[in-house]
């Protein structure tokens, strides 16, 4: 029952005539056999549910939320054994949970795996997998690097994912992108997505921010029209990369620390770098810039 996430088969399928089931109470794992319904309540709930007749497929059933059953009648057997209840994600994506599969943390395609095998993964690359949909990925919270690069993903979730400080999600199809809650992001590598916007303000830690984009002449053709990007709370920022976006402004004056800055193909009317004089690398052409003063970055 464990190793297939709760499915098992009913007694009567084996040739038994009782009524059997497992559960979990207070810790203890209990088996009882022919239990006698006392009283079941008025609320509903749905449940996933499977067996193992049919591997791999799990439904929704609708069930009590609570019932009662006796346990003094003779008719019933009670099993106790010390442990506690077995936690399990919800992975709906069959291309992602068969890369989890790969990396040896699932056995089974059946939508879920073990939260404790996933839990302390600190490092977690399923880049080129055909997946578009990393939902169970808020179980990984002591995730500090995620690659998910050249997926179909339209939509990414790492609000859970606290630890992290690498995200690499390029070339995906990412309409938004909260990372508000990866305060200790320092590498933000979102580039070729969907983006019109993003806000990098709560993540104070960044480092290095690629979130350029690509017209309809390229290759990968249009992908991340950002409008608008403030970098002015990205104090620790080094490397900037945000060309053929459509931003209009740019504001580097507190990014004292950018060594590399690429802006080309935007809609800039103006640029000043004078305070930015650890910068090494500027490439802003194909914008609307009439002046440029550069005499402060020797």
């Amino acid at each position: 029952m464990k190793h297939y996430k709760g499915a098992g088969l009913a007694a009567n399928q084996l040739g038994y005539k009782y009524s059997v089931f497992s559960m979990n109470h207070e810790g203890n794992n209990m088996v009882l056999f022919n239990p006698q319904i006392i009283e079941e309540s008025e609320e509903y709930v749905w449940e996933v549910e499977g067996c193992l007749t049919y591997p791999g497929l799990f439904i929704k059933i609708k069930r009590p939320k609570s019932l009662s059953a006796s346990r003094e009648d003779d008719k019933i057997a009670w099993y106790e054994q010390e442990g506690s209840p077995v936690q399990t994600t919800y992975v709906p994506d069959n291309n992602f949970e068969q890369a989890l599969i790969d990396l040896g943390y699932d056995d089974v395609i059946d939508d879920y795996v073990l939260t404790a095998n996933i839990s302390g993964v600190t490092s977690l690359d399923v880049g080129e997998k055909e997946i578009s949909d990393l939902t169970g990925i808020e179980a990984f919270i002591a995730l500090t690097h995620l690659y998910c690069d050249q997926n179909q993903l339209t939509a990414l979730d790492v609000s859970s994912n606290t630890a992290l400080y690498y995200l690499y999600c390029r070339d995906n199809a990412l309409t938004s992108l909260d990372v508000s809650n990866n305060i200790s992001l320092e590498s933000l590598y979102c580039y070729r997505n969907q983006l019109t916007a993003l806000d990098v303000s709560a993540n104070t830690a960044l480092r290095n921010l690629f979130c350029y984009g690509s017209s309809a002449s390229g290759s990968y053709g249009v992908t991340n029209q950002i409008t608008e990007l403030d970098v002015t709370n990205n104090t620790a920022l080094t490397s900037l990369n945000c060309y053929s976006n459509l931003l209009t402004a740019l504001d580097v004056s507190n990014n004292t620390a950018l060594t590399y800055l690429s802006c080309y193909s935007n809609l800039l009317t103006a640029l000043d770098v004078s305070i930015n004089t650890a910068m090494t690398f500027l490439s802003c052409s194909s914008n609307i810039l009439t002046t440029l003063d550069v005499s402060n970055n020797t």
